[in-house]
């Protein structure tokens, strides 16, 4: 399965384990868990079972029993009738007790299964702790809802101790990415990439026959287009009631701000129930806070920006152009309207892109195992500067990144303007600076020749795998 080798020997090693095993995954809408998982159970024994969204205890029990009953051929099942989750973990207890090899059970969409509530978790505690675990069992908990994945379920006192594996599945990196999309050009792959990140399901709608630009008036633009609601899709999933983290992302929309900052501007006291919002924000991959590197873990000097590449495009192209899509009275409205300005855009989400790939690049720079914290640098003095990517490592260097999205090459002058960063930085005592260059394009030869940067990285590097 392209782009989740990681992940898949995780499960793997789970499935050969000695022991029982009960795993936790969460993620982002679209973001390709069930599709890792179906993958994964297609080389082993198992059962599947799929929530239903915004239904009641009473009809997730009579569709998991549907599922059930076309899965098991058991005449004496196939008469069973069963009301309560109860009734079908007995069956289920009993199943187990009679298969030679060990049975993968799948909870998918497990925060619509148990309808939004916990007592699904405690009923799943009680018969791991006296049944399931002593059988030849691997149990996957898988959802959309990463609050209530993480809050009710990997942090409940009913389930606390008890997961043998807890991963998030993340967006694709951008090799996957790219042979995903079926596309040769790194060029173009990054281009897509700024627009919808590495979420598989957007990817795969990428035709590689039309252009770049064909594509994005296929799939935003025309009035039946595919991604049209999607926005308003990923809120309604993963939010009950999705005013209120909506009303953040349009604070946050190219902009980074601290909490009071978003409380002031949004009218709120920045007291439990933004800080909620904010951390239920930030589980979904929607929103990445950072501290000063100075600061760690003080809430005082965290700020918080828009991190998911797919938001920020809807929310610069196509919402200020939703109702003339809706309507169907326009005709290339992207190349109308916004494609003389989606150069300089793609230039300010390359810096947000590469920050969502700092473990990356630390990977291709060979110090991912020294790093200590990362993000952007905010400076509280005034007059104020920004630096793009900080690294702050374990053996006491500070490396320093320039982002430059261009399609020339990046020539020496883009020294000065580090210079004037460096000089306004305060450099931790005892520390070093390295310097490097994350760019779009190649360095100019002249800019290698001078020696004043440690590392380059290329997007095309990042697309090396």
């Amino acid at each position: 399965m392209m782009g989740r080798k990681e992940e898949l020997l995780l499960l793997e090693r789970g499935y050969a384990s000695a022991r029982a095993e009960l795993m936790v995954l969460y993620g982002r809408r679209r973001v390709g868990k069930s599709a890792l998982v179906r993958f994964f159970c297609e080389t082993h024994p198992h059962l599947m079972f799929e929530g239903i969204e915004g239904q009641t205890t009473q009809s997730q029990v009579e569709s998991f029993t549907r599922q059930l009953k076309s899965q098991i051929q058991d005449p004496l099942l196939q008469k069973a009738r069963f009301d309560r989750w109860e009734d079908v973990f007995d069956y289920l207890t009993g199943y187990f007790r009679t298969q030679s090899k060990k049975q993968v059970v799948f909870f998918d969409e497990f925060q619509w299964m148990a309808a939004g509530h916990s007592k699904l978790v405690s009923l799943i505690k009680y018969y791991w702790d006296n049944h399931w675990k002593h059988s030849s069992v691997m149990l996957i908990l898988c959802g959309s809802i990463a609050s209530f994945m993480v809050k009710k379920v990997i942090r409940s006192k009913a389930l606390y101790g008890r997961a043998t594996l807890q991963m998030k599945v993340r967006k694709l990196s951008p090799r996957p990415s790219m042979e995903l999309m079926n596309l040769q050009s790194c060029e173009t792959a990054l281009r897509f990439l700024l627009v919808f990140g590495g979420v598989p399901k957007y990817l795969e709608e990428v035709n590689s026959r039309r252009s770049f630009e064909q594509n994005l008036e296929h799939l935003f633009f025309e009035q039946n287009s595919i991604f049209l609601d999607e926005f308003s899709k990923i809120f309604n999933v993963h939010f009950k009631e999705p005013r209120g983290y909506l009303n953040i992302i349009h604070v946050l929309n190219r902009k980074s701000l601290s909490l009071e900052e978003i409380a002031k501007a949004l009218k709120v006291r920045s007291s439990g129930g933004l800080k909620t919002y904010l951390e239920n924000l930030e589980l979904a991959d929607f929103i990445r806070s950072y501290n000063l590197y100075d600061q760690p873990g003080k809430a005082k000097y965290t700020k918080y920006r828009v991190s998911d590449e797919f938001i920020l495009f809807y929310l610069k192209y196509v919402q200020p152009n939703l109702k003339l899509i809706e309507n169907g009275s326009g005709k290339d409205i992207f190349r109308s309207t916004c494609a003389s300005s989606i150069d300089p855009w793609l230039g300010f989400v390359f810096e947000n892109f590469c920050i969502n790939q700092a473990s990356e690049i630390a990977r291709l720079l060979e110090f991912n195992q020294y790093v200590m914290s990362f993000g952007p640098l905010f400076q509280r003095t005034k007059p104020g500067f920004q630096i793009d990517l900080l690294f702050k490592r374990k053996d006491r260097v500070i490396v320093i990144c320039e982002i430059k999205h261009q399609k020339a090459e990046i020539n020496t002058q883009v020294i000065p303007e580090v210079e004037a960063k460096i000089k306004k930085f305060k450099l931790p005592k005892g520390y070093t600076i390295q310097k490097a260059l994350i760019s779009s394009s190649n360095p100019a030869q002249s800019l290698v020749d001078a020696q004043y940067f440690d590392y380059f990285v290329t997007a095309q590097d990042l697309f090396k795998g």
